[in-house]
C-alpha cells in the first residue's frame, strides 16, 4: 500500500529544508493583513543573506488532483503573492502534476520518501518591492511557525513529566510493597502490627532504654574481653616469676 501524503507532512519538510540562520519560514502567508488581504500562500521563505540577494520563495501545497485542478483554473490568483516573490513553487506528492499544464513559470517540488525532490526548475520574476500589509503577513506566519514549535515542545515535555510521575507512581509502590512485607515479618514474629500501632510515651522510653541497655552490654562484653587478656597476661608473668626463684630458664 502506498503512503498517503498529506499536507503537514509536506510542512514539516519544508520546515527542515528552509531553516535559521539562512532561511526564515513562515507559513500561511497573505498578501497583506485584516480586509485588504486577498490571498493566502501556504508558505514562503526568505533568504536572511545579503549575499543572496534576501531572495524570497513562495510555495503552493497540494496533495490532491481535485485541488490542483481548482487552483489551476485561475492561477493568477498566486500573483497577489507572487509578485513579492523570486521564484514560484508547486509542492506536491510524487507525480500527482504530472497530468497538468502548469503556469511555464512555476517550479516543482515533490515529496518522496520524507524529502523534496525538484521536478522542475522554477524561472525567475520580477519581484516587486514588498509592501507594509505584506511584511505584516510575514510576520504572522513566522508567528505561527513558532507557535508550533512551542507547542510540539511543550506537548513533548508534558509526555516526559508524565513519563517520570508514572516512574515515580511505580517506584514509590514498590517501596511500600516492600515496607507491608517487613510490616508482615514483624507481625508473624512479635504479634504486633506496626501499621496500626501508636506506642506511648513508656513504651518509647523502653525501647530507647533497651538500646542503651545494648550498647552497656556491648562496652561490657569489651571489658571482659580486655580483663581476660589481662589474666592471661598475668599468668604468663607469674610463671616468669616463680622460674627465675627457682633458678629455672625462663620459658620463651
Amino acid at each position: 500500500m502506498s503512503e498517503i501524503i498529506n499536507a503537514d507532512m509536506i510542512r514539516q519538510v519544508l520546515e527542515d529544508a528552509y531553516r535559521p540562520p539562512e532561511w526564515y519560514l513562515c507559513f500561511e502567508v497573505g498578501n497583506s493583513t485584516g480586509a485588504s488581504c486577498e490571498r493566502h500562500a501556504d508558505a514562503v521563505a526568505i533568504n536572511a543573506y545579503a549575499s543572496k540577494g534576501f531572495e524570497t520563495r513562495g510555495f503552493e501545497i497540494k496533495v490532491s488532483k481535485k485541488d490542483l485542478a481548482k487552483e489551476l483554473q485561475n492561477g493568477a490568483k498566486s500573483d497577489a503573492i507572487a509578485k513579492f516573490c523570486d521564484y514560484w513553487f508547486l509542492v506536491t506528492p510524487k507525480g500527482l502534476s504530472d497530468d497538468f499544464s502548469l503556469p511555464p513559470t512555476w517550479g516543482v517540488l515533490e515529496y518522496r520518501d520524507g524529502k523534496l525532490r525538484q521536478k522542475t526548475k522554477a524561472k525567475k520574476l520580477a519581484k516587486v518591492e514588498p509592501t507594509a500589509g505584506f511584511l505584516c503577513a510575514i510576520l504572522r506566519g513566522r508567528e505561527r511557525l513558532i507557535f508550533k514549535a512551542a507547542s510540539r515542545i511543550t506537548a513533548n515535555r508534558e509526555k516526559q513529566i508524565r513519563q517520570e510521575n508514572l516512574w515515580r507512581e511505580n517506584s514509590a509502590e514498590k517501596n511500600l510493597n516492600l515496607l507491608r512485607e517487613k510490616l508482615d515479618k514483624i507481625k508473624d514474629a512479635t504479634g504486633i502490627c506496626l501499621d496500626e500501632w501508636t506506642p506511648t510515651q513508656s513504651i518509647i522510653y523502653r525501647l530507647k532504654a533497651a538500646s542503651s541497655l545494648e550498647i552497656i552490654t556491648r562496652n561490657i562484653r569489651a571489658i571482659e574481653r580486655a580483663a581476660k587478656i589481662l589474666t592471661e597476661d598475668t599468668q604468663e608473668i607469674q610463671t616468669a616469676v616463680d622460674a627465675i626463684l627457682a633458678g629455672d630458664e625462663v620459658p620463651s
